[in-house]
């Protein structure tokens, strides 16, 4: 689970590039911090957290990754259940990808030229990983242009599974039976007991 101009066709659109740039950037002070920290990793595997908070984490909109998990939800959550429901899946999501950090052991990885999207503020960066046996898994990153200007990712499809969807069917069964306080609630004890 890591992070990603062409001329577009016959259109010859071009493409930004910032995007693919951002996470192949990303990616490599990334997976060349857990090598030189390895060591620190083996004793201490939460190493990964910390780095993941510092590299990963400020190109990755929590805020909008929320509104698109929770769906109709959302709107009908209080400011206050919409804050806490972010704190609590921007902790999950740290977890979850640190975890898979901590099992990157340089396999390789191959970035795709990028594609032209129907709305420039939106951008797909395409990926694959080798596994260390069998079949490269495709990793793709979707990404939006905030209003600063700045690329920000809002969705990871790993071998053609959408992070966001993924979540959002989830949830949406969690908030139908406990609510999204109850949902919360669960995020926080899972996170609290470093479940993923």
């Amino acid at each position: 689970m890591l992070f990603f101009s062409s001329v577009g066709g016959l259109s010859a659109a071009v493409v930004d590039e910032a995007p693919m740039v951002l996470i192949k950037a990303t990616s490599d002070e990334v997976l060349a911090a857990i090598k030189e920290n390895s060591e620190k990793i083996k004793s201490d595997p939460k190493v990964v957290n910390a780095l993941v908070e510092k590299i990963v984490l400020p190109h990755i909109d929590f805020q909008t990754m929320s509104k698109l998990v929770l769906a109709v939800n959302w709107r009908k959550a209080s400011a206050a259940q919409q804050a806490a429901f972010t704190a609590e899946f921007r902790e999950l999501l740290v977890r979850t990808y640190s975890k898979s950090l901590g099992e990157y052991d340089g396999q390789k990885v191959t970035y795709f030229p990028m594609r032209p999207e129907s709305d420039p503020k939106e951008a797909l960066v395409r990926s694959e990983i080798q596994a260390k046996s069998g079949m490269p898994i495709p990793v793709a990153y979707r990404l939006r242009k905030n209003e600063q200007g700045s690329w920000k990712i809002i969705d990871v499809v790993i071998d053609e599974v959408s992070l966001v969807t993924n979540y959002r069917n989830t949830f949406a069964q969690d908030v139908q039976r406990v609510g999204i306080d109850g949902l919360i609630k669960q995020l926080r004890n899972s996170n609290a007991e470093g479940g993923v």
